[in-house]
């Protein structure tokens, strides 16, 4: 393992001035990237090459890779006299497989005197699917290792092509600022910068790109000179990632990643994985490197994924709330009877003269019934909305109460004791409190059909909370028959039942309001009879970077 970039550079065929600078940016690229000479012999070869093909850096670097491929691995008379080449060629990998894969190769005019060169980089976006192999053949026996490099000035020119953007920043002003603040004691920066913005403000206006390559010109939009201008346009959009941006740096962090929205310069909006590379000595203090991949067609694709959730988590409440219907309708019922008739008995008291003492007393007791009514009206209208959730602080014995009191006249109804074991002082958790809600009253529900389904005499439901380091814990355990041993591995199944009436999407639900609160549930059959569902919860913890699902 290599201390630093230049030790990775080494490794992958780099070697002089240029190394330093560029090579973490290089390393990191997700293309494959190969140097050849004018003879075909491999200059360069970075880990994703090795990703792609199998190939070690150390087997190839110094080779003609032709012997290596079934056709030629570089055929130079198909590219010709082109600058800049496009096309589909056949690899052949480490384990005999092979791929098809659409490369990019650039020529490269040497120094006075000197033979062209190409950098290649594959696979070329529009066809950036993992390669699937084309054919099988017999392996060659392994190459022996060899260790070359790129001649000088080479980097800068393969960076120029990089279809990945990037941009090349002097952040020395708040490099200064920050040893200053070193200085004089600082070494929480994230809570100094908060209460200070106009530093954050200060770098925004003083860290300043030098230079971009045509892959960042080709995603913004724009021309070279609206880029060579302060960082603020970067951070327009998301300005929050200045300050982590500003803290990774303060802390002495190699690199800094996460997702962030930019605005283009011809009016669109991308969501990019951001990548910031600061510098460490001895390399040069003035360069910067700020890379870009643009994931806007993911985000597009998880944020209609989390649509589709919403809408199968919401089906599965109406469902419930339908299973219940007559349950409801009771609980409903009882409050507006005791309206009725308070009401009723006020207007006799009225019409006799009789003391207004009693009557307010009636009064009162309407109000009550009303409230009650009220508070299970709200209670249906939440269960049943379709709406995004609402990330609060929670405590989870709360969401459990809540839960038990949508439920409670269900188990009554059905001669079910429940029993609660609740620990006190438990750690807030983050979350909505209407999906965690329905998380519970569906568990409760199930183990409500398991009990009906169960020939024992015991009707139990027991449902306790506890909390080890990190991690909040409830456990639902029920007297029922327990789950077939087949099924265990399939009750999370989407659609999957052993109800003749049932839906089979409750508990494929409550997986994924788990998994979106970051945390998990799983199910065994208890020893003496009975089944148990436990979910794992984390605890609150504040993070800027977390993005909450809009949807579950």
């Amino acid at each position: 393992m290599h201390e630093n970039g230049a030790g990775e550079a080494e490794a992958h065929g780099l070697t002089g001035d240029d190394a330093p600078p560029f090579s973490g940016i290089v390393e990191q690229a997700t293309q494959s990237i190969i140097v050849y000479d004018a003879e075909g012999i491999v200059r360069f070869w970075n880990p994703a090459a090795t990703r792609l093909y199998g190939w070690p850096a150390s087997t190839t670097i110094g080779y003609c890779l032709d012997p290596l491929a079934w056709e030629s691995w570089i055929n130079r008379d198909d590219i010709g006299d082109s600058e800049d080449w496009s096309g589909t060629v056949t690899r052949r990998r480490i384990d005999g497989d092979f791929i098809d894969v659409a490369v990019r190769i650039v020529r490269f005019s040497g120094a006075a005197g000197r033979p062209a060169s190409f950098v290649e980089f594959g696979p070329v976006p529009e066809h950036s699917e993992p390669p699937s192999p084309a054919r099988t053949r017999e392996r060659d026996e392994e190459a022996p290792a060899l260790h070359s490099s790129v001649e000088p000035g080479g980097f800068k020119r393969l960076l120029e092509h990089m279809p990945v953007p990037l941009w090349q920043v002097d952040a020395r002003s708040p490099g200064q600022a920050f040893e200053t603040l070193r200085m004089q004691g600082v070494t929480d920066i994230a809570s100094y910068l908060a209460r200070h913005p106009e530093l954050v403000e200060f770098a925004c206006n003083t860290v300043v790109v030098t230079d971009v390559n045509r892959a960042a010109v080709a995603m913004l939009g724009g021309t070279e000179v609206q880029f060579l201008n302060p960082v603020r346009y970067i951070f327009e959009a998301t300005p929050e990632a200045a300050v982590r941006v500003m803290t990774a740096h303060f802390n002495g962090e190699r690199n800094h990643i996460e997702e962030i929205r930019i605005n283009t310069f011809d009016g669109r909006a991308l969501d990019v994985l951001f990548l910031v590379t600061f510098p460490r000595p001895p390399e040069d203090m003035t360069v910067t490197f700020i890379t870009m991949v643009d994931i806007t067609d993911q985000v597009r694709a998880e944020t209609e994924l989390r649509q589709l959730q919403a809408d199968f988590a919401h089906a599965a409440r109406i469902s419930m709330l339908g299973e219940m219907v007559a349950t409801i309708a009771h609980e409903v019922k009882q409050p507006l009877t005791a309206i009725v008739a308070n009401g009723g008995a006020s207007m006799r008291w009225l019409s006799r003269g009789g003391s207004l003492d009693r009557v307010a007393d009636r009064i009162e007791r309407i109000i009550e019934s009303a409230e009650h009514a009220n508070e299970i009206i709200l209670r249906i209208q939440r269960m049943a909305a379709n709406r995004e959730p609402v990330w609060t602080d929670l405590d989870i014995n709360d969401v459990v109460d809540e839960a038990l009191r949508f439920i409670g006249r269900e188990s009554r109804e059905r001669r079910i004791v429940i029993a609660t074991r609740l620990a006190p002082d438990l750690p807030r958790i983050s979350g909505d409190r209407v999906q965690l809600n329905q998380l519970l009253v569906n568990l409760l529900v199930n183990s409500f059909q398991a009990i009906d389904g169960s020939e024992s005499s015991e009707r139990s439901v027991q449902i306790e909370s506890n909390h080890s380091v990190g991690w909040i814990e409830i456990a639902v355990t029920d007297s029922g028959p327990g789950i077939a041993p087949e099924n265990l591995d399939k009750v999370f199944k989407g659609f999957f039942t052993t109800k003749e009436t049932g839906m089979g999407i409750g508990l494929a639900v409550c997986q994924s309001v788990a998994g979106a609160h970051g945390g998990s549930i799983d199910i065994q059959n208890l020893d003496g009879g009975g089944a148990m569902v436990r979910v794992k919860l984390p605890v609150s913890r504040v993070t800027p970077q977390t993005r909450w699902p809009s949807q579950v």
